[in-house]
């Protein structure tokens, strides 16, 4: 059982991408684990919807937030009054300022804590900010390199930075005996392919072409199978998905290439692929690959942002410049001809993600965050009373 304390976890997104999913498995873990978590975001949102499903308490702000922040700090401000809430934790610049003006002008002062999951690109030192970021009672990075964004390009006091990675249930991405031919079975992939594949929402800046344009490239045809797995970003009209399906009848790879949707079984995505490729340009945090390194897959991914981070070259993975299909195909091909390297490169992989990205381990340490912020708030106002 975990410590006392109520946690709103904020998130007014109305699409369903990392930075929600992340929201609502912290606040599912925890609640399994004895806290109050209440989800708080937009009504009939994808992000509450998902939380009704896991069983979480949710409350919504829609009725104020299509009139911008002033209102939603107001209905903010009576969710934590009405629900008692002790801390705040938000999930993008949008609700961190919802939050702030809600802690600022509320009747009832709530400390809030902010879950970077977009890197800061450019300094945030003007007075906005820092007025925002001094009510802040925690900022928490997922990755070291976030962490030193935080401190290089904002007046955040360095003591209120943490290090905090996201977790995976990692049993539930565990191979066992039979779980590939299982997996393609449910999928209806052709047990005897080989199977490269990647996951993440069909969007220019995850680089799903750059996959294509690599198998293009590899001698090995027949029997080789690309999966790509996601959907276009929900209420965006880039028609990524689109592009890629007519780039992938240009390259003539309309029979080595099959597309899927989101799946929640994601686990089953994972487990019927032979190599996992990220594509992106820059990803901040990257949960589908320690997905796939949780899953014992050799993984390929980008040289950029926070994916060095979680793969090390030559080590747990490859790495390959961004936006470069030839190098990605010489990288692939390599593992394709390897089995000894694909066999090394997945399970100390595997290794490292059991080591740094276990669930149990996220909430512990945000359990302990959260318990010293309460605990500092509580002693704060003991000691108003007092005097």
């Amino acid at each position: 059982m975990s410590g006392k304390g109520t946690l709103g976890f904020l998130c007014t997104s109305t699409a369903l991408g990392g930075a929600e999913l992340n929201a609502v498995r912290l606040a599912g873990w925890l609640a399994a684990r004895g806290r109050r978590c209440i989800a708080i975001g937009a009504e009939a949102g994808p992000y509450l919807e998902r939380c009704v499903e896991a069983g979480i308490e949710t409350a919504d702000i829609k009725p104020f937030a299509r009139w911008g922040i002033p209102f939603s700090a107001h209905r903010l401000s009576r969710i934590v009054r009405d629900r008692g809430v002790d801390l705040i934790v938000s999930f993008s610049s949008q609700d961190t300022h919802i939050a702030a003006a809600a802690s600022l002008f509320g009747r009832k002062r709530v400390p809030f804590a902010h879950y970077q999951q977009m890197q800061i690109g450019s300094p945030r030192r003007d007075l906005f900010h820092r007025l925002e970021h001094s009510l802040l009672s925690a900022w928490i990075a997922p990755l070291p390199w976030l962490a030193q964004q935080a401190r290089e390009l904002t007046r955040i006091a360095p003591g209120k930075i943490a290090v905090i990675p996201y977790g995976l249930e990692l049993d539930r991405f565990r191979r066992r005996s039979g779980s590939r031919k299982h997996a393609r079975t449910i999928l209806s992939l052709p047990d005897d392919a080989f199977v490269i594949g990647t996951v993440g929402r069909l969007d220019r800046g995850k680089g799903q072409e750059y996959l294509l344009r690599a198998a293009a490239r590899l001698p090995v045809q027949g029997k080789l199978l690309i999966l790509i797995v996601g959907e276009d970003t929900r209420g965006e009209h880039q028609r990524y998905g689109e592009f890629l399906r007519g780039l992938t009848r240009e390259l003539g790879l309309e029979q080595a290439v099959r597309f899927l949707p989101f799946r929640l079984d994601i686990e089953t995505v994972f487990h019927a692929m032979d190599i996992f490729v990220l594509t992106s340009l820059s990803e901040t945090f990257g949960m589908v690959t320690v997905e796939a390194l949780a899953s014992g897959l050799p993984v390929v991914g980008t040289n950029t942002a926070g994916t060095p981070e979680i793969i090390h070259d030559g080590e747990t993975g490859l790495l390959v410049a961004p936006g470069d299909p030839e190098r990605l195909a010489r990288a692939l091909y390599t593992l394709m001809e390897t089995p000894e390297l694909r066999h090394r490169l997945a399970e100390q992989g595997r290794r490292h993600a059991e080591e740094r990205f276990s669930h149990h381990r996220q909430c512990e340490e945000i359990e302990k965050l959260v318990d010293r912020i309460i605990g500092e708030k509580n002693l704060g106002q003991a000691s108003s009373f007092s005097r």
